[in-house]
């Protein structure tokens, strides 16, 4: 057993981890599939993938998402009006917590 960590003792006696672990990390972007935006500023988000503190993405401004009863393909933001200039067309995506970002879908008032 001694021998077969040779290659890992640097001079000193110190074990050298280096190339010990290889981690390979894969994120899957959620799927958006639909959006509805109410006269209340709810915003519903449907797709697949969302996970738990996700993030509703409208243009470039952030805005928190939350499960609506339990049911993991949809989710609600408060969104202002003022976020839909009228007549204007909006990215919206869905970003979840680990850095997966759904694909755009442009919204317009």
């Amino acid at each position: 057993m001694r021998e077969s960590l040779q290659r890992f003792v640097k001079t000193g006696g110190r074990l050298n981890a280096y190339g010990a672990l290889t981690i390979q990390i894969s994120i899957t972007p959620p799927s958006l599939t639909k959006l509805k935006y109410k006269a209340n500023g709810k915003l519903f988000l449907y797709g697949e993938g969302i996970q738990q503190g996700a993030f509703a993405l409208v243009g470039t401004s952030k805005y928190k998402a939350k499960f609506k009863a339990g049911d993991l393909s949809r989710v609600v933001s408060t969104v202002p009006e003022s976020a839909f200039p009228s007549g204007a067309s909006v990215q919206v995506r869905v970003l979840n917590p680990d850095g997966g970002l759904s694909q755009a879908i442009n919204f317009s008032r």
